[in-house]
C-alpha cells in the first residue's frame, strides 16, 4: 500500500467493502458518494491510479466495471478518534484520508460476524463497564441505522464518539456512556434541532491491540 496515496487508499477500500457486503463493485456514483464527491467523474482519477499501479482493472463501457487484482488484501482500515475530525466528508466521515493509522488483516476481520467495514481505537474509559478499555480495538459494521442498545459510532457536530444507543421518542435520543467513570455524562439529543449521524454499530472487539481473538 505505500505506492498508493490516502485517497486512492480509501478508494481501494471502498470497492473491497463493497465487493465483500454486495457480492459486485460498485459504481462510480456510489463511490463518488462515499468520498464526499459531487459528480461520479471525480473518482476517475483515483481509478485510474490503481489500475496504472496495478490493484484494479477497469472496464469503461459497464457501470460496475471495476475488477481487483493481484495481492488486493491491504486489510481491514484501522481509525483513531484520538485524530481531529476536521472537515470529514458526509459520505464516509470515520474512513477518511488521515485517519487511517494502520490495517487489520482480513483474516482477522473475517472471524465477526457480520464483518466489520472498519476498526476504531477506544479512547478513554467512557465504555469500561463494556469491557472496553483505552487501546483496545473495536469492530465497526458502516450503517446509518441503529437498534434501541446498540454501541455505536456517533458523530454531531465536530465531535465522534463511541456510546450506546438509546431511542427515546421519535424526536430524542440519548448516548449514554457505560462507565464506572461519574465523570462521563448521558447526551440528550433533539433531532428536531441538532443533526445525528451514525457512522457504524459495534459488532465486537479486539481486547488489546494484536490480539486476534473476537470478544
Amino acid at each position: 500500500m505505500k505506492n498508493l496515496t490516502g485517497r486512492q487508499r480509501q478508494t481501494l477500500d471502498l470497492i473491497r467493502a463493497h465487493l465483500r457486503r454486495h457480492g459486485f463493485p460498485p459504481s462510480r456514483k456510489e463511490l463518488a458518494a462515499n468520498l464526499g464527491l459531487n459528480h461520479p467523474s471525480s473518482v476517475d482519477g483515483h481509478l485510474s491510479a490503481l489500475q496504472a499501479k496495478g490493484w484494479i482493472e477497469l472496464k469503461r463501457d459497464t457501470k460496475r466495471g471495476i475488477r481487483l487484482v493481484g495481492d488486493t488484501d491491504p486489510g481491514v482500515p484501522l481509525v483513531d478518534l484520538a485524530t481531529p475530525i476536521g472537515e470529514i466528508a458526509a459520505g464516509d466521515p470515520i474512513v477518511a484520508e488521515g485517519r487511517i493509522v494502520d490495517q487489520i488483516p482480513s483474516a482477522v476481520a473475517e472471524r465477526f460476524s457480520p464483518t466489520p467495514d472498519y476498526f476504531l481505537t477506544v479512547r478513554g474509559d467512557s465504555m469500561n463497564r463494556t469491557g472496553l478499555r483505552d487501546g483496545d480495538v473495536v469492530a465497526i459494521r458502516a450503517t446509518p441505522e441503529a437498534r434501541h442498545r446498540d454501541v455505536v459510532v456517533a458523530r454531531f457536530g465536530d465531535e465522534v464518539t463511541l456510546k450506546r444507543f438509546f431511542r427515546l421518542d421519535k424526536r430524542h435520543v440519548e448516548l449514554r456512556p457505560d462507565s464506572r467513570n461519574p465523570e462521563h455524562k448521558v447526551i440528550k439529543i433533539d433531532l428536531a434541532k441538532h443533526i445525528l449521524h451514525i457512522d457504524g454499530v459495534a459488532v465486537g472487539a479486539l481486547i488489546g491491540r494484536f490480539d486476534d481473538t473476537p470478544s
